[in-house]
Formats: C-alpha cells, structure tokens, sequence
C-alpha cells in the first residue's frame, strides 16, 4: 500500500524511483527490499529505469536478490554527483540509441565522477563506451559478459577497486579506444579475465593497473 514519502514498509514505494524522487534532501537514503525492478523511464542523459542526484540508494539483501533490470531497451541506472548504488544486479540496460545518433554510453550504469557503486553486479549491459559502466568509482563489484561498440566493454572512465571483469568485449574498438575488460580506466587489487577486443586491448587498454591479474584475455 504505497503512501508518499514511503517511510516504513508498510507505505513503501514499488518502484525506486518514487522513492528517490519523494526525498528532497541531499543525501536521502533509499532502502531496497528483493526484487526484479523493471518498469518505468527516467530521462537523464538517456533512458534509464533509475536517475538518482544526490541520493544514497543501497538494497536489504544484496544483488543476487535486488536487480534493476533495463529491459534491453533502457540504461539501469543514471547516477549524479556524490550519489551511491550498493547492493544492486544492473543487468540487460542499454546505452545506445541508433535511430536518433545519440550515445549516452554506460549501459549497466551512467556515473559521474564523484559517485560510487559498491557491491553490485553489473551483467548483460551494453552501450557505445562503457558497457558495464562508464564514469564514478567501483568497489568490490563485479563486471560480466557486458558489451560497448567502441570502447570499455566492461568499464570505460571509471576507478575499479577489488573488481572483477569477466568475458566483456567490445566489437569495434579502433586505434585509440578498445578495451574489452576496461578502457581509460585506473584498476587496483582487480582480476580481467576472459574479456575481448576486436581490435585493441583484449583485457584492457589506455588504463592503468596496480596489483591486478590480467590473464586469458584476448584481441
């Protein structure tokens, strides 16, 4: 029985978004409960079933039971500065809109800089740069079987702490770009394995790497 502001379980949203948009202060927190969330658009550079600005959004129960699922027609999640997404799946999102041009890249997940993703499973995600993910920080997530056109199969722009990339690609690449774990990333304390390039950079490229495992990757 959803009641606005949504502030006990008894009230609460069925849908994140109404929950995010129901708090007006910097820093709300937003508590997720298991589920499949799979409706509804959001305009923020791009489609996306979640546009959160300011806000801390984190599950009960982690990503194995909580999953933003983008519907292969809609990025998951759109994340603004010093906004935090923990304890989520982001899989089947989409950033890349051929009939109109636009690029908005980051399939799974759109972040800006200062934004965090911590804890989540970023799956099945596509986009032009940045399948998985492109921009903000990642910790302890793990990046599998995403896609980008051009560049970051898994992760493009992004800072990926204790991650894991696995069997992300890119089907372009071209000289400057390429990636299929990460491009124009810095990666610390990560595993890229079983990732692909067409071209460039199986497991990653114009990225940095401290304390990493880069192994069975391919170009």
């Amino acid at each position: 029985n959803p009641v606005w502001p949504y502030l006990d379980w008894a009230t609460a949203a069925t849908n994140i978004q109404d929950a995010v948009n129901a708090g007006t202060v910097i820093g709300r927190s937003v508590v997720v409960t298991n589920g499949v969330y799979e409706s509804g658009v959001v305009e923020a550079d791009g489609k996306n079933r979640v546009a959160l600005t300011n806000a801390v959004v984190r599950s009960v129960n982690g990503p194995e039971v909580t999953i933003i699922d983008g519907g292969t027609n809609s990025r998951c999640v759109f994340l603004g500065a010093n906004a935090l997404l923990s304890g989520f799946t982001c899989r089947n999102g989409w950033g890349i809109e051929l009939s109109s041009w636009r690029m908005p890249d980051g399939g799974g997940v759109r972040a800006s800089s200062s934004a965090v993703i911590s804890n989540c499973i970023l799956s099945r995600n596509s986009g032009w740069f940045g399948g998985g993910v492109r921009g903000g920080t990642l910790n302890r997530c793990t990046l599998v079987g995403n896609n980008a056109v051009s560049g970051g199969g898994g992760a493009f722009e992004s800072m990926l702490n204790d991650c894991t990339l696995i069997g992300n690609s890119v089907i372009y690449g071209g000289e400057f770009w390429g990636g299929g774990g990460a491009s124009a990333c810095t990666l610390n304390n990560c595993v890229v394995t079983g990732n692909q390039s067409e071209f460039y950079g199986g497991g990653v490229a114009r990225s940095a790497l401290y304390s990493c495992t880069v192994v069975g990757n391919s170009a």
